[in-house]
């Protein structure tokens, strides 16, 4: 990938494959002419440490291992994301790194998490389900070594959340979400403040809501509006829009298009930034 790099003097335009200039690249961003973001960050230099990236850079070159390659198959995987048409072609870069790390240095919890994250990311990009099937194997063998890792359990329920929208059948999906529950509550219970956890939770009881045939459905629609509120509280943002979208289920126009506003403003302010 052709980015800034560092001469010891000057910045010349090269191609490079050290993550210090990736991350770079990726946080300076760049913009149109009226400040609009084009992709990545878009920090100002006075923003960022520059000095620490460089020193990074010479830490790179001197020890090119498995932290190194970590690091590159997640900068090649936000490039994707930030560049127009680029996801699947990087997605599966990262996800060849990833790969030969884990042929290189041994399987990780740390590989497979990351490696799920990328198929995931791929998955939903191609609306392929095979892939969000190796997505959530990946999330499993994680878990399988580190039992404890809180973002792959995360990941896998979220992995799981998605498939069960593919599924037609209501009461299989009705099966599934509420399986997928008991693994968010464990999750929520060794880490309380996870906003993500509660996320999903709140998104899986709207989608409950929805699947049971009116059985329980405003009990439900409730309980997924207080773990949107939990998961906003710690992840300011995280749950505007999802709240809009369950007020106006539950008929609460005043509290949908109060969250809907919130949502479009936080849009906005991400646009113009």
């Amino acid at each position: 990938m052709f980015c800034y790099v560092w001469s010891r003097s000057t910045w010349v335009w090269a191609e490079s494959s050290n993550p210090a200039w990736w991350f770079l690249w990726y946080a300076r961003g760049a913009r149109k002419a009226n400040g609009d973001r084009i992709y990545g960050a878009g920090f100002a230099d006075t923003q960022i440490e520059i000095e620490a990236i460089k020193a990074y850079e010479i830490d790179a070159k001197l020890d090119p291992g498995l932290e190194s390659t970590l690091a590159l198959a997640t900068f090649i995987g936000e490039y994707g994301e930030a560049v127009e048409n680029k996801l699947e072609e990087k997605s599966k870069e990262a996800i060849e790194l990833l790969e030969q790390a884990r042929a290189d240095y041994g399987n990780s919890a740390d590989i497979s998490y990351r490696l799920g994250n990328k198929y995931f990311q791929l998955g939903q990009a191609t609306g392929n389900q095979d892939l969000l099937k190796t997505a959530l194997q990946q999330f499993e063998t994680a878990l399988q070594l580190d039992a404890a890792h809180i973002k792959a359990m995360n990941n896998a329920a979220h992995t799981e959340l998605s498939l069960s929208l593919y599924e037609a059948d209501d009461e299989v999906a009705t099966r599934q979400l509420t399986a997928i529950a008991t693994k968010l509550e464990k999750l929520l219970q060794l880490d309380p403040t996870h906003g993500h956890g509660w996320y999903n939770l709140g998104l899986l009881h709207l989608e409950l809501a929805k699947r049971n045939g009116g059985i329980d459905t405003q009990e439900l629609l409730d309980k997924g509006i207080v773990e949107l509120v939990k998961a906003d509280a710690l992840n300011p943002g995280l749950s505007n829009f999802d709240l809009a979208r369950a007020y106006a289920l539950t008929g609460s126009k005043g509290e949908m298009l109060g969250w809907l506003n919130k949502w479009l403003a936080s849009a906005r302010r991400n646009w113009e930034s």
